[in-house]
């Protein structure tokens, strides 16, 4: 560094010289970390925020949990708190605070007050353990007041009443088979509904029979209770049985009053319940309910939402420092309470500052205990924070491949490309032709490319010298050609009278030899001729060209104009070898016995003109090359050149300002159109 201005200007080639991949790296970089820089701020700035969103949650969650419940559920909740604490119990009556049973009531809609929901429990079968829409309600009320009775209360999916007929002891019905065993005594009954006049269509007695150990079965007026029957849309419809068990018998006989039996110890009365669906005279098979049911609303279901956003619940009662349930988020290793960090399915708990709430449900002793971690670094925040550390490894790992094996290789290729372009065509081999990759497979191919672009540019020299030197040959035949052919016609002008028939012929081609010496190609011949437009009426000029047909041996034309006369300008004598053409083109593929048609008319300011023929269709996929100079599908007619009659008709309609067309019409006919201005008259 002598001379540092020296140093500047060469870091400065250097910038230059590699300015695409270091303006790329600097930007990746760049991009890189402030994408690191501001998943780091939205994580640290949303701790805060989202702790004070947790707490007014769990605030609304805790809330919410302890105010669902009425007065008749909370006082459930108080009375059955043992029963009411998982989401499945079994089907042992619970303890009310009073009677919901009344006796059938005369008016159709009148039906009795349904119990607390927390009383009911969703049955399933017993043999494939799947959840039914059958519920069931069991229960003793809190004061013996209102009797000695098991109130039962079940509600069961159905399509169809069908109740039970009187004197039918074979049960061809809807019923249930009810039992209850408990520690004075156990029965079995089958209980059906009965129509009862003046009850109405939907409501119904129920008959129940008891079966005795001996196997007969008896009526037991000591089972009550009525039913109804509700339709509804798509399978809806519903029984609701109401039933009131005397449960004297049944009482524990060792206890010596009944004050201290009522009411009953509920977990020593066992119950099971099967039903039968009577449909189109005969039974489904019976339908056994498992002993257990999902609690309605237990207190697992009203603390669901808390235990989702990460927080342990505990369940306790005034005076006990036991709690008498937990809940935690599944998969949870919150057990350890002396862990600060610990795993929630895949979210990461923090111990700092938890939250912790309590509220008691009112009207009863029991209340929850509610803690949150406090901080909680859910899945898809780690994940994506784990992405872009790993995307910015990966990312910098795969551009520094990339430089070793692509750029690199592009900087020496860019040095050879010099040394190349300035010593000229030489046996130049570019380096890492060995390696077996992309890189190594286009050096191989440079090479190649460059060993044969000197023959080439030598082959290529040669034939533009011989090109160039055919078309100076080609020019002067022409030349050579059109003086000849100038003399005698110029001598045989003389001899025939401007009103001779074949005088016209004579000076078309007089006017065609200035084009033919000018033209270097065959289609110069056709482009450099010039048209001389005169108004003229096509309608006579095709009449007179259909007229003279027969003499070139063409006959048998279906000629119809919709016009009386279409003036438009045209070159006549190019446009009569327009004609000649598509006429000759048309018999030539034209079915035998068939005729060419021909027809006018006008769309809009053009006259149409077409000329068609029953044939063979021309294939689609030379529709659009048939206008092609040299292009054919057949060999042409005895002295004629094969593809270039089309393609001079489309030219010189083109002088004319029109446009020749050709379609395919159905299964067996071609037609070409063209299309001319029509000229204001």
């Amino acid at each position: 560094m002598n001379n540092p201005r020296l140093w500047l200007r060469k870091q400065k080639l250097r910038y230059h010289r590699y300015k695409i991949s270091l303006t790329l790296g600097g930007t990746l970089v760049l991009a890189f970390a402030l994408a690191l820089l501001l998943l780091g701020g939205f994580f640290f700035d949303s701790i805060s925020a989202v702790r004070k969103n947790k707490e007014d949650l769990f605030d609304h969650n805790l809330r919410d949990a302890v105010s669902r419940l009425d007065t008749d559920e909370r006082t459930a909740l108080q009375n059955n708190l043992p029963s009411l604490i998982a989401s499945d119990r079994e089907l042992h009556p619970v303890i009310l605070p009073r009677q919901y049973y009344s006796p059938p009531q005369y008016s159709p809609t009148a039906s009795p007050k349904r119990p607390p929901r927390n009383c009911f429990v969703t049955l399933a079968n017993a043999k494939t353990s799947t959840p039914s829409d059958d519920k069931l309600c069991t229960y003793f009320a809190e004061n013996q007041n209102f009797g000695a009775f098991l109130f039962v209360v079940g509600e069961f999916a159905d399509e169809a009443a069908a109740p039970l007929r009187y004197g039918d002891r074979s049960f061809s019905a809807d019923h249930l088979e009810l039992s209850v065993v408990a520690k004075g005594g156990h029965a079995k009954w089958k209980i059906a509904p009965q129509s009862i006049p003046g009850l109405g269509k939907s409501k119904y007695l129920t008959t129940a029979f008891r079966m005795t150990d001996s196997g007969t079965v008896e009526l037991d007026r000591r089972v009550e209770g009525w039913a109804t029957f509700l339709s509804g849309s798509e399978g809806r419809s519903r029984w609701t049985f109401y039933l009131r068990v005397d449960f004297r018998e049944f009482m524990d006989k060792t206890i010596e009053t009944d004050e201290k039996r009522w009411p009953p110890q509920t977990d020593q009365v066992q119950f099971s319940l099967a039903r039968v669906d009577w449909q189109a005279k005969k039974p489904n098979p019976p339908i056994t309910y498992a002993e257990k049911g999902r609690v309605e609303l237990s207190v697992s279901k009203l603390v669901r939402p808390l235990v989702k956003n990460h927080a342990r619940v505990k369940v306790f009662r005034n005076g006990n420092l036991q709690p008498k349930a937990s809940y935690s988020p599944e998969d949870s290793d919150s057990g350890n309470e002396h862990f600060p960090i610990y795993l929630s399915g895949l979210d990461i708990n923090v111990r700092q500052d938890p939250i912790v709430r309590r509220a008691t449900f009112a009207d009863t002793d029991v209340f929850l205990e509610v803690s949150h971690p406090g901080v909680v670094i859910e899945k898809r925040v780690w994940l994506l924070l784990l992405g872009a550390f790993t995307l910015v490894i990966v990312t910098a790992t795969s551009c520094y491949y990339a430089y070793r094996r692509l750029l690199r290789p592009i900087f020496i290729w860019t040095s050879h490309s010099r040394q190349i372009s300035i010593q000229g065509e030489q046996a130049f081999t570019l380096p890492f032709s060995e390696r077996s990759d992309e890189v190594g497979t286009l050096a191989k191919s440079f090479n190649v490319l460059l060993s044969e672009s000197y023959r080439r540019v030598e082959r290529e020299q040669a034939e533009n010298n011989y090109r160039a030197e055919v078309l100076s040959l080609r020019e002067q035949n022409f030349q050579v050609i059109g003086h000849e052919i100038r003399s005698p016609l110029q001598a045989l002008s003389v001899l025939i009278g401007s009103e001779h028939d074949g005088r016209r012929y004579v000076d078309r081609i007089l006017k065609a030899l200035p084009s033919l010496e000018r033209v270097h190609t065959i289609e110069d011949s056709i482009t450099n001729r010039e048209a001389h437009l005169r108004a003229i009426d096509i309608v006579a000029f095709v009449e007179e060209i259909v007229e003279n047909a027969p003499i070139i041996g063409i006959e048998y034309f279906d000629f119809y104009s919709e016009l009386s006369a279409a003036i438009c300008k045209v070159d006549p004598e190019a446009f009569e070898d327009v004609l000649e053409n598509l006429i000759r083109n048309a018999n030539r593929h034209r079915s035998p016995e068939t005729p060419i048609i021909i027809k006018i008319g006008k769309d809009a300011e053009k006259a149409i003109l077409s000329i068609a023929n029953y044939g063979e269709l021309i294939p689609e996929e030379n529709l659009a090359r048939i206008f092609d100079y040299g292009f054919s599908t057949t060999e042409g007619e005895p002295g004629r050149i094969a593809g270039i009659g089309l393609s001079i008709s489309r030219h010189n309609i083109l002088k004319m300002r029109g446009l020749l067309t050709v379609e395919n019409i159905g299964t067996d006919q071609v037609r070409f159109t063209i299309a001319l201005p029509l000229v204001a008259t």
